[in-house]
């Protein structure tokens, strides 16, 4: 006879997950909508949906601050238009404002979405927080709703805490930026993975549509998926020649200026630049980037994450354990935490800031790596105990 232990999964415990997920999805989306965060981003992307149809620098740019000042209030106008010179400048100069698009306008999917709410009556600013606030409390709900089983429900009822860490208390979600939208992207490229649908390598040659960045992140999830079964080789180099052209065809359409140039806006000037076009010629020597690189501050927030990371890495002896059951899929979680790590590793050498909004999603995959590890072995403990005492 096998004896059920106080902390086994059951019925009780799932329908308290549910009911935890669901609440906090519903609640952050509702706290999110009406406590929106005004950043200067929202600009960028109104004027990138203003530049589908309008050419005139003058004319797009009176739009696009008009619209913005009939939306604010008075104090987050103010905010955004003369708190910094740069702002300033954005607020005077259209010449000024219209060179930033091409930083803005490369989120091609994010920009499309908000030109189709326009066309229902939404106004850029209020599309940009609907969808923000829509697709980051969509992606969490998701996340829940297709690995819930994979993880014990105890656990997942913490999960939202460490959500709204990730997100710096939910600002992630409340500023209206694409930074949801990647979020929930790679949920779904994530859940495709897992559950090993076809989908899958589609769904990732797309992400260059929703972050340019996240081309790093399919490179390392093509050579996880050509590593677990090499045969699909020629199906991943169709999708990566398709990844690579729409990739490409991002950058021609949107105009970027290329990467030295971000590092140089970012870094040299500290995002006080004002007209792009004027120093993309400049470069960035070696000795510029290694200052950069090696900039002390990042080490304290990297620590927490070095430590998961430790955890994720030691989880690797329980997939070792080929007896145990589910040792097979906390391997796939556990390689997922692996990429998750390079990537932020990756994404950090080519452009050194840890801002949490663009690894929300990643230090999640990591979290739930740890937690299904947690769960399996937990699962072969009861096994055990349970055998032992039917002894």
């Amino acid at each position: 006879m096998i004896i059920a232990r106080p902390l086994s999964d059951n019925s009780l415990y799932r329908s308290a997950a549910f009911l935890v997920m669901l609440a906090s999805c519903i609640g952050f989306f509702i706290f999110s909508i009406n406590n929106p965060v005004e950043n200067w981003d929202i600009l960028g992307y109104a004027g990138s949906v203003a530049s589908l149809w309008e050419t005139d620098a003058v004319a797009l740019h009176r739009g696009v601050y008009v619209e913005f000042e009939a939306y604010a209030s008075s104090a987050a106008f103010q905010e955004l238009t003369q708190s910094t010179s740069y702002r300033q400048a954005m607020f005077e100069d259209p010449a000024a404002f219209v060179q930033q698009i091409p930083y803005y306008k490369i989120r091609v999917a994010f920009i499309m979405l908000v030109a189709l709410l326009g066309k229902f009556g939404v106004n850029a600013y209020e599309a940009q927080h609907l969808l923000s606030a829509g697709f980051g409390c969509a992606g969490l709900f998701l996340l829940f709703v297709g690995l819930r089983h994979h993880i014990h429900s105890l656990l997942w009822i913490s999960v939202p805490l460490f959500f709204y860490h990730f997100t710096h208390d939910l600002l992630v979600v409340q500023t209206g930026a694409v930074d949801s939208f990647g979020f929930f992207w790679v949920v779904l490229t994530l859940l495709a993975f897992v559950h090993r649908s076809p989908l899958l390598l589609p769904l990732l040659a797309l992400s260059v549509l929703v972050r340019t960045d996240l081309i790093l992140y399919v490179g390392l999830m093509f050579a996880l998926v050509f590593f677990t079964d090499y045969t699909k080789w020629k199906v991943i180099g169709l999708w990566g020649v398709v990844c690579a052209g729409l990739y490409l065809w991002v950058n021609h359409w949107a105009g970027n200026y290329g990467w030295q140039t971000v590092f140089y806006f970012v870094f040299m000037t500290d995002m006080e630049a004002t007209h792009p076009s004027e120093y993309s010629q400049f470069g960035v020597s070696l000795q510029q980037y290694w200052q950069v690189l090696i900039r002390p501050q990042w080490v304290s927030k990297w620590l927490w994450f070095t430590l998961l990371g430790l955890i994720i890495a030691c989880g690797m002896y329980l997939y070792r354990l080929r007896k145990v059951e589910g040792g097979a899929l906390v391997g796939q979680y556990i390689a997922l935490g692996l990429v998750a790590i390079a990537y932020v590793a990756v994404h950090y050498i080519l452009f050194p800031v840890i801002f949490m909004r663009f690894f929300v999603a990643q230090y999640l995959v990591m979290l739930l790596a740890f937690m299904v590890a947690a769960t399996c072995w937990w699962q072969h403990f009861i096994a055990d105990e349970s055998r032992m005492s039917d002894r």
